[in-house]
């Protein structure tokens, strides 16, 4: 079976300049949308990322938050949408039922942009 970060790891070689995602004014190709996601996915792995780990994502819509969630995926993990509306007890129970010791929010995406993109990340399935 293949999933869904080997398609689009494979859609992003067939038709790497190509635009991916259009957000407001801003765009991005296949090519970047597949190196944001790798520095995301490292990111996660760093923190132990695997099959029934849960990483909750606190971002508003757009670029940041496609890349995080392919890049949970990446890491072979599964990700949860959390409103940036939600009350911070409600943030906090959810990320505790998860099981998580990360929130993938703001401050994750600032520091994962500061690093090197994983070249040839590993897409566990």
């Amino acid at each position: 079976m293949i999933t869904f970060p080997e398609r689009f790891r494979t859609l992003a070689q067939i038709q790497p300049d190509k635009v991916a995602l259009v957000c407001g004014d801003e765009r991005i190709t296949y090519r970047e949308l597949d190196d944001l996601s790798d520095r995301f996915a490292g990111a996660v792995a760093a923190r132990g990322a695997g099959r029934e780990k849960i990483y909750p994502i606190m971002l508003p819509r757009g670029i940041d938050y496609l890349a995080a969630a392919i890049g949970v995926q990446k890491a072979g993990a599964a990700f949860a949408p959390l409103s940036l509306e939600y009350p911070a007890d409600r943030v906090t129970y959810i990320v505790g039922d998860c099981g998580s010791d990360l929130l993938i929010d703001q401050g994750f995406v600032d520091a994962a942009r500061d690093h090197e993109p994983l070249r040839d990340c590993p897409v566990i399935d």
